[in-house]
């Protein structure tokens, strides 16, 4: 496969598709925890396609407007989804990369922590 990017574009979009995967799962377990019934799994299903649906999955920001456009510039999503297609659009860059980054690992802390506080409210 020939991308601009090379190599690193696969491996941008590795990292970015197991980190999605792993916030979904955090967060499913949470809900499950929490909800004490398999039901989490629909709204789990629910709430990631809404967080993709509100980024610049479909759309780039630029040709965005009104209120869609507010919420996809604070979208977490929109800068993972920015780190995944950036070796497939040209070279892959710090610029590019740190915001996908940060947002990754903040989502991955935050379902992190919401599952274990979820486990430990179903224990009692």
């Amino acid at each position: 496969m020939n991308t601009p990017g090379g190599p690193m574009a696969i491996v941008c979009v590795a990292i970015a598709s197991v980190a999605i995967a792993v916030v979904a799962a955090g967060f499913a377990l949470g809900l499950t925890f929490r909800m004490r019934n398999l039901g989490a799994a629909t709204l789990t299903q629910f709430a990631i396609f809404f967080t993709i649906f509100l980024s610049t999955s479909q759309v780039p920001l630029y040709a965005m407007s009104g209120w869609l456009r507010g919420v996809a510039r604070i979208n977490p999503m929109t800068n993972i989804l920015r780190f995944a297609r950036q070796g497939f659009l040209g070279d892959v860059t710090w610029e590019q990369s740190w915001g996908g980054i940060i947002a990754m690992a903040s989502l991955l802390i935050l379902t992190f922590i919401y599952a274990m506080t979820g486990i430990k409210k179903f224990d009692q």
